[in-house]
């Protein structure tokens, strides 16, 4: 029953402060005692950039992290099954921001009219949790976790929704891989796509095809005011531009395979997630820095950028891993949300 896997995650779940010795110490396998400004190949860099600070175990197959400045929060999406299923298995916890162990439930499926199958990712629009659901988009209201609305992606073919953004003008973009996670693994159907969503919810699709090379991690730039996204290609990943009416993007930079997830530093430098790179890089300004190194799958990734620290999914760890940015590394004032 999802209600007692509900109480099973949240027994299990470290509780971990922030600050504490989460960690190896100085000099250790995870963390330089020296932020030293590295450029070149992410392999230049032998121990991570980044602190880690926290870790929080005990989490099935987590997929988004994000920060929620309002509320000092985090939440993260998680499903039990293949994250193409359509099983009802879904959940949402939040993790206090001045304490990361400190977690509950903050929506589950089968429980207060809350329908959730293998949610990915997570973006916040006023009082709304806006989470992917294979092919709809969920919304929730940020302080009570009640159901509050379903945008249905299935007139347009939706294949596996991933991650999702809200602009400044209220447009929300939303990613999809064209892939299907099942128990035999991962395969690619097609169907790579980018939705945009306007003020109404009105869904249209900006840009379609192989071209978008599985289409992941999305987010808005206030520096260049454009999209960026990155595509989950297996050997070779872009970071690229989109914009309505482009026939083709306009690919900024290029990875090993598998980015997952974006975010901008504001700067003009971006924070990604490489499964082939096992690390948190920070792309643009003509440097690729791998700022956290080991990780497993990384996925797509929040910034609590009050502390400097990003939030990281290791889904198939079953945890999130916490660190501090180091200086250099922190952008500048891009968005808090």
């Amino acid at each position: 029953m999802p209600h007692r896997t509900a109480r099973r995650v949240l027994a299990l779940l470290a509780i971990v402060a922030l600050g504490s010795a989460a960690c190896r110490g100085p000099g250790g396998e995870y963390e330089s005692s020296r932020y030293a400004k590295v450029t070149g190949d992410p392999e230049d860099t032998i121990r991570s950039l980044a602190r880690k600070v926290a870790t929080v175990e005990g989490i099935y197959d987590p997929e988004s992290a994000r920060y929620d400045s309002t509320q000092d929060a985090w939440f993260v999406s998680a499903m039990l099954g293949p994250g193409s299923a359509h099983d009802g298995k879904g959940y949402i916890l939040r993790l206090e921001g001045n304490s990361v162990g400190t977690a509950r439930i903050f929506a589950q499926s089968g429980h207060g009219g809350v329908q959730l199958d293998a949610p990915k990712g997570i973006a916040f629009q006023g009082d709304t949790l806006w989470t992917t659901d294979i092919d709809v988009v969920r919304g929730f209201d940020l302080r009570t976790g009640a159901p509050v609305g379903t945008i249905d992606f299935r007139p347009f073919g939706a294949v596996l929704l991933n991650d999702l953004a809200v602009g400044p003008d209220g447009t929300i973009y939303v990613t999809d891989t064209g892939i299907e996670m099942t128990e035999i693994g991962v395969l690619h159907p097609g169907g790579d796509k980018i939705f945009a969503v306007a003020p109404g919810r009105k869904v249209s699709v900006l840009s379609a095809g192989d071209q978008l090379k599985r289409p992941n991690g999305v987010v808005w730039d206030p520096a260049s005011k454009q999209w960026f996204v990155v595509g989950f290609e297996p050997f070779d990943s872009p970071l690229y531009t989109v914009s309505r009416g482009d026939t083709a993007p306009r690919v900024v930079a290029h990875g090993k395979g598998r980015f997952d997830g974006l975010q901008s530093l504001g700067d003009g430098r971006f924070l990604v997630t490489g499964w082939s790179d096992s690390a948190l890089m920070v792309i643009g300004k003509d440097e690729k820095v791998r700022v956290v190194r080991d990780l497993t799958a990384p996925a797509a990734f929040g910034i609590d950028r009050g502390r400097h620290l990003v939030g990281i999914p290791e889904g198939t760890m079953g945890r999130v891993s916490f660190w501090e940015l180091p200086k250099g590394y922190r952008g500048g004032d891009a968005e808090r949300r």
